[in-house]
């Protein structure tokens, strides 16, 4: 999960294309010799050359590996040089799971290069499994990096932009899956992780980034700023998207049985037309300016709010300018919509436009703090009453709720 502020974690509520390596030929030697060689072929610009490599080794040279190394005890294999491919073909690249003396190790090392290719094969009891230092325009393609402790599967630092990473999976590591650490214009794509305690995809001061298609949970720390989260399979996590930033989209996910689906805190976000069913919790909004919640569908959620709006002091800012638009809100276990009903702190400009609320558990739409404008909704249903508002909520017109528990339908709105 995110490092985000401590009230996220307040209970019982949740808070808020480079060419692969050509097929390698062996020289011809017996079948003897072949199986003893470990691992490496070089191609180079002249003929094929067999080559041996151990734990540790430096990869200067295009090199397909012929055979697992295991039990390394520091590095297992280091990037040394520009515009060169390392493919595993299929084979595993093992540590001694003992953490580093002097420094955390790692299953492959890529430093300050660029154009490279690491792909085909495993990764795994390392410290961390990939790391990318300071190392621009490289393709993880394929990779599996599996129990690295006490750090990550794969994880990108110090500018480690304009990377892709595609279709990899990273799984049972004692942190996150797949970390980007001041790293920025990366693309994230078709990636699955699962099993990871402290996250699937994490990002910190990570901006302009693109995470799609992943079936993985995404947290981006303070500082994450300008990213694309979309097209994402969110499931079976504290959070399913946990976001501290400003401008970001998150549109397009399917976020599923987690404690809470979208909780996010920062300016000029959008929060658009993702499917949110069965988790504890909808989309929380915890502070920030001129946000927008639309096109969202949320369903069924078992403890808390299909859409809220609050803030936290001193651990997150005001919530300013918000708008709720459009947005279909299913069976929530208590209000469907819901602004300031959990929080002191300032939340004010709020607009509630044109959402439709059945089935809540409480009322349809809550609003508890009087800077709000409710224009156009639709409360149908819903345990208690279809919009509940108090004194000074201005009211846009257009409103209507029927069928509510209370049969006074509406207090302070006109329905």
């Amino acid at each position: 999960m995110v490092s985000a502020p401590s009230s996220l974690g307040r209970r019982p509520r949740p808070r808020a294309t480079l060419q692969p390596a050509r097929r390698p030929v062996w020289p011809r030697r017996t079948a003897a010799a072949a199986v003893a060689a470990i691992g490496l072929l070089a191609l180079g610009g002249g003929p094929a050359r067999a080559s041996t490599v151990g734990c540790g080794s430096t990869i200067a040279e295009t090199t397909t590996l012929h055979a697992d190394l295991t039990n390394c005890p520091g590095d297992g294999l280091i990037i040394a040089a520009d515009n060169i491919t390392l493919d595993l073909n299929g084979h595993t690249i093992d540590g001694d799971a003992i953490p580093g003396v002097t420094e955390p190790n790692a299953g492959i090392r890529l430093a300050g290069h660029h154009g490279v290719t690491l792909t085909g094969g495993t990764v795994q009891e390392f410290d961390t499994g990939v790391v990318l230092h300071a190392a621009v325009h490289n393709l993880l393609r394929h990779l599996t990096t599996l129990r690295n402790a006490p750090g990550r599967g794969i994880q990108l630092e110090e500018h480690s932009d304009d990377n892709r990473i595609e279709a990899n999976t990273s799984a049972n590591n004692a942190r996150s899956g797949i970390t980007l650490l001041a790293s920025d214009y990366n693309v994230l794509r078709d990636n699955l992780t699962h099993d990871n305690p402290l996250g699937g995809i994490v990002g910190f001061t990570a901006s302009h980034n693109r995470i799609e298609h992943n079936t993985s949970p995404v947290g981006l720390g303070d500082g994450s700023n300008d990213n694309v989260v979309a097209g994402n399979t969110a499931s079976d996590a504290e959070f399913g998207i946990n976001l501290v930033g400003d401008r970001n989209l998150v549109a397009g996910n399917r976020i599923t049985r987690n404690q809470g689906a979208v909780v996010f805190t920062g300016d000029d976000n959008t929060i658009t037309r993702n499917v949110i069913d069965g988790n504890g919790g909808g989309i929380g909004e915890e502070g920030g300016n001129h946000d927008v919640i639309s096109f969202n569908s949320v369903s069924r959620t078992s403890d808390n709010e299909g859409i809220s709006v609050n803030a936290y002091p001193p651990d997150t800012p005001p919530a300013v300018d918000i708008v709720i638009r459009a947005n279909l809100v299913r069976d929530s276990a208590t209000d469907g919509i819901a602004v300031g009903t959990h929080s002191d702190g300032t939340v004010t400009g709020t607009i509630l436009e044109a959402n439709l609320v059945i089935g809540s558990g409480h009322d349809g739409i809550n609003v508890a703090r009087a800077a709000t404008t409710v224009t156009r909704n639709l409360a149908l249903r819903n345990a208690d009453l279809g919009i509940e508002a108090i004194p000074g909520v201005t009211d846009g017109g257009g409103n209507h709720a029927f069928g509510n528990g209370n049969p006074l339908e509406c207090i302070n709105i006109a329905c």
